[in-house]
C-alpha cells in the first residue's frame, strides 16, 4: 500500500507531501489543480521517462519520494526480487526515490540504495498500475489473469503447492536428462575403449622397438655406402703390402726381439700385442657384417610401414610409446572388470583423448573435389551433408574419400597410388 508521496520541484508544484490510509481514495479539482502531476511523480516512482523539462523553473533537480508498505505475497515478490540486489525490506517498509537534474540526468534509489532505471521498473511492475494509460498494468502481463483468478477464488495456498510440485517435476526431468547424457557418454566412452585396447592388441607394441626400427631404416635405406666405407676399412685393416694388421705384426716382432735385451720394453710389446690383437677382430667383425649386409627393399618397407604405426599411434592418443604400452594393460585390466559400464560421476562428454582423423593427399585432393561451385545449391547441400554426416557419432571409423572426389581421380592418380614405395632415406629424430 502507498503511504506517503513527496513531491518538490516537479513542474509547478515546488513542494507537497500526501498521505494515503486505508481504502479507496479519489483525488478531484479543477483543470490545473496538478492532479494530472500527482500521477506523473507516481510515474517516475515506478521507472517512467524524465525529461529535463519537468524541473520547476529556477531549481536544480526534482524530487519525488513514495514510501510503501507490504504485505502478504506482494512483500514476498518483493523480497525475491531484492535478494539479487543485495538489498531488503525494514519492517516491509520501501521507500523508492528519484531524482531527475536540470540537465536530464537521472537517479534512482530504493532504501537509501542506488539501483539501475531498468530495475526500478521492474520493481515498478509489483508495486503499482497505472490504469488509463496503458502502462504498468499487471493485467498486460502474462499470467496476471490466471493469478488474480486464482487470488479471486482464493486458490493462492493450491497455486503455490502447484508450483512446487511443477518445479521439483522440471527439476526430476533436468536430473533425468543428465542422466541419460551421462550413461550415453559412457556408453560412448567404453566402445572408445574397447576399440582402442583390441587396436593396441593388434599392433603389439613393445618398448625400444621404435629405436631399433629407427637404426635398422637407416641402414637398409643406405646399405650400398656402408658397404663401400667398410669395405675400404677392411682393406685397410688386413689387405695390401701397407695393411694395419701386417704392420702391426712387423713392429711387435721388432719390439720382441728389442725386450730380449732391454725389459724395460715389455709394456710397449704388451701394448703392441693388445693392438694386433684388436686389429684382428675388428678385421673379423668388419667383414662379417659386410656378410650380412644387403639392400633389402621388401624388409625397408616392413620397417617403415611399422615405424609408420608407431607414429599413428602416437599422434592417434596423445602418448609416447611408453605409455602407450602401459595404457594398454590398463585398459585391458578395465575392460574385464567391466568398471566402464556404470558411470560413476556425469563428467563431461568425451573428457579422453580424442584420435584425429587421418587427412592423407588423397583425402585432401577428394575433399576439394567435391567442394560446391559458386551458385550450385545441389552441389552445396550435398557438401554440407557430406560434412555434417563425417561429424555424427560414427566418427570412429576410417575415413574414406567422398565419392565425388573418388570419380574424380585420374588413372595416372590410380596408377601412382598403386605402385611400390621406393626406399626411402632415414627419418630424423
Amino acid at each position: 500500500m502507498l503511504e506517503r508521496l513527496i513531491i518538490r520541484d516537479l513542474a509547478l508544484v515546488e513542494r507537497v507531501e500526501i498521505e494515503f490510509g486505508p481504502g479507496l481514495h479519489a483525488v478531484t479539482g479543477e483543470t490545473g489543480a496538478g492532479k494530472s502531476l500527482m500521477v506523473q511523480a507516481l510515474a517516475l516512482v515506478v521507472g517512467g521517462r524524465a525529461d529535463a523539462d519537468i524541473v520547476r523553473e529556477g531549481a536544480k533537480t526534482c524530487v519525488v519520494e513514495a514510501e510503501f508498505r507490504l504485505a502478504g505475497e506482494t512483500a514476498n515478490r518483493v523480497r525475491e526480487l531484492l535478494r539479487p540486489w543485495d538489498l531488503d525490506l525494514d519492517d516491509d517498509a520501501l521507500i523508492v526515490r528519484r531524482e531527475v537534474s536540470s540537465e536530464g540526468r537521472s537517479r534512482a534509489g530504493v532504501n537509501q540504495s542506488s539501483v539501475t532505471l531498468a530495475n526500478l521498473k521492474k520493481l515498478g511492475e509489483q508495486l503499482l498500475d497505472l490504469h488509463g494509460q496503458h502502462e504498468h498494468q499487471s493485467l498486460l502481463r502474462d499470467g496476471a489473469a490466471l493469478a488474480t483468478l486464482d487470488r479471486l477464488a482464493g486458490l493462492e495456498p493450491e497455486r503455490a503447492r502447484f508450483a512446487e510440485a511443477l518445479a521439483a517435476l522440471r527439476e526430476a526431468e533436468g536430473e533425468l536428462a543428465r542422466l541419460r547424457e551421462s550413461l550415453a557418454t559412457f556408453a560412448e566412452r567404453r566402445d572408445y575403449l574397447r576399440s582402442a585396447a583390441a587396436e593396441l592388441d593388434e599392433a603389439k607394441l613393445h618398448e625400444g622397438e621404435e629405436e631399433a626400427l629407427k637404426t635398422e631404416a637407416a641402414r637398409l635405406a643406405h646399405a650400398d655406402r656402408l658397404r663401400e666405407l667398410v669395405a675400404i676399412a677392411t682393406q685397410r685393416l688386413e689387405e695390401g703390402d701397407g695393411a694395419a694388421t701386417s704392420a702391426l705384426a712387423a713392429a711387435r716382432h721388432a719390439i720382441e726381439q728389442a725386450a730380449a735385451v732391454d725389459d724395460s720394453l715389455a709394456e710397449a710389446l704388451a701394448q703392441l700385442s693388445d693392438a694386433a690383437i684388436a686389429a684382428q677382430e675388428a678385421a673379423r667383425s668388419l667383414a662379417a657384417y659386410l656378410d650380412r649386409l644387403e639392400a633389402d627393399p621388401d624388409r625397408l618397407e616392413q620397417v617403415e610401414a611399422r615405424r609408420d604405426l608407431y607414429a599413428r599411434l602416437v599422434r592417434k592418443y596423445r602418448r609416447g610409446v611408453p605409455e602407450l604400452v602401459a595404457w594398454r594393460e590398463e585398459l585391458n585390466a578395465e575392460l574385464a572388470q567391466g568398471e566402464t559400464a556404470t558411470p560413476r560421476s556425469p563428467g563431461p562428454k568425451r573428457a579422453w583423448p580424442m584420435p584425429k582423423r587421418p587427412v592423407s593427399r588423397r583425402g585432401r585432393r577428394s575433399r576439394a573435389s567435391a567442394r560446391p561451385r559458386r551458385g550450385s545449391g545441389r552441389r552445396r547441400s550435398r557438401a554440407s551433408s557430406s560434412r555434417s554426416a563425417s561429424r555424427t557419432p560414427g566418427w570412429r571409423s576410417r575415413w574414406r574419400p567422398s565419392s565425388t572426389g573418388a570419380r574424380r581421380r585420374t588413372a595416372s592418380t590410380r596408377s601412382r597410388s598403386r605402385s611400390p614405395p621406393t626406399p626411402a632415406s632415414p627419418r630424423g629424430s
